[in-house]
């Protein structure tokens, strides 16, 4: 099922306030994308995202930010994402409003 709520994996650390993540998501490409979320947003090393669609073993997902490159979507391998229901109970606000997710 396509535009749903997922966790995709990441690494994070603090960011410039205490509600703040500064979190990292490894891409099909192999390099990490930067976007700062909500410290609700990111449950231990994964960030909230919405799967928009899935080629193969890669899926594009959606983030509830812009990235510091200013991608809002990114290709990650399929593998470094939860079940729809392991996002339950994270913030879904994307910037700009809340998509009903």
């Amino acid at each position: 099922m396509a535009n749903t709520e997922r966790l995709v994996q990441c690494r994070s650390t603090p960011g410039l306030i205490p509600d703040e993540r500064a979190v990292y998501i490894r891409t099909m490409e192999g390099h990490e994308e930067e976007v700062t979320l909500s410290a609700r947003q990111v449950k231990g090393d994964h960030a909230v995202c919405w799967l928009i669609g899935w080629v193969e073993d890669r899926s594009l997902i959606e983030l509830p930010r812009e990235t510091a490159t200013g991608c809002w979507r990114l290709w990650v391998p399929s593998a470094h994402l939860s079940p729809p229901q392991a996002a339950l109970g994270l913030e879904t606000e994307m910037e700009g409003g809340n998509y009903g997710l």
